[in-house]
């Protein structure tokens, strides 16, 4: 993963959502434990765009993904981790989850990924019921890394 784009080992046609956290605490391996969400965006499939095209592994942050859009949803975060090992506290709107006015779509994600931050991902598996989130930390130097969430139920 750069600021350009991301690769991953499997198909990640059901877009991702990329939540940036403010962290309260540490767990004792060194991960965020209690954390808020400061701004989500979700790449997803268009409306218009036929369901045979699809995004394989590779999606772009710098250029369009054709097919898709970034929309931005900073009011909800993901709140289907395990609760017993990580906690989502608070909001940052104080508005109604069903007022969308607040809401921008992008051809291109509209944000740079910042240096010394936590973020959540959920890759959106294709499986029915399956998860997939991991924490991203980029240092200082640019440097990429993911930790795979403990599931709940695994």
């Amino acid at each position: 993963m750069t600021n350009n784009f991301l690769e991953t080992s499997f198909n990640i046609e059901n877009g991702i959502q990329i939540d940036e956290l403010k962290v309260d605490s540490f767990s004792e391996n060194k991960l965020p434990r209690i954390f808020s969400l400061k701004e989500s965006f979700v790449l997803r499939r268009k409306s218009d765009f036929a369901q045979s095209e699809k995004l394989s592994n590779l999606l772009f942050f710098d250029k369009p993904n054709k097919g898709y859009e970034w929309i931005n949803d900073s009011i909800w975060g993901l709140f289907d981790i395990s609760i017993k090992e990580y906690k989502y506290i608070g909001t940052v709107s104080e508005r109604n989850k069903s007022d969308n006015s607040y809401q921008q779509i992008f051809d291109v994600y509209p944000r740079i990924l910042k240096p010394n931050s936590w973020y959540l991902i959920d890759f959106k598996p294709t499986k029915l019921n399956k998860k997939h989130h991991e924490f991203l930390y980029i240092t200082d130097k640019q440097e990429f890394t993911f930790f795979p969430l403990k599931e709940v139920g695994d």
